[in-house]
């Protein structure tokens, strides 16, 4: 599980930094059309956490269109 500024900050570690707002549009995306994630929104915190398809997706199990494909050496 993660929250929205530890989400955001991994981000912008690997140059990929983006605003709350373009967070919270993609953690919708992945959990309602991709349904790969669960959010929870706790106290205004946004609390995503990976389910069983969006590790499908991870260990390149599954192919989401919009979701890059894990390079074999990203692979567990």
């Amino acid at each position: 599980m993660a929250n929205q500024e530890l989400l955001l900050f991994a981000l912008n570690e690997f140059g990929n930094a983006i605003s709350h707002d373009q967070l919270y549009i993609e953690l919708s995306w992945l959990e309602q059309t991709a349904n790969t994630i669960v959010v929870r929104v706790t106290g205004g915190i946004y609390v995503a956490q990976l389910n069983d398809s969006g590790l499908d997706v991870a260990k390149g199990n599954r192919f989401i269109p919009g979701i890059r494909r894990p390079i074999p050496s990203e692979i567990p």
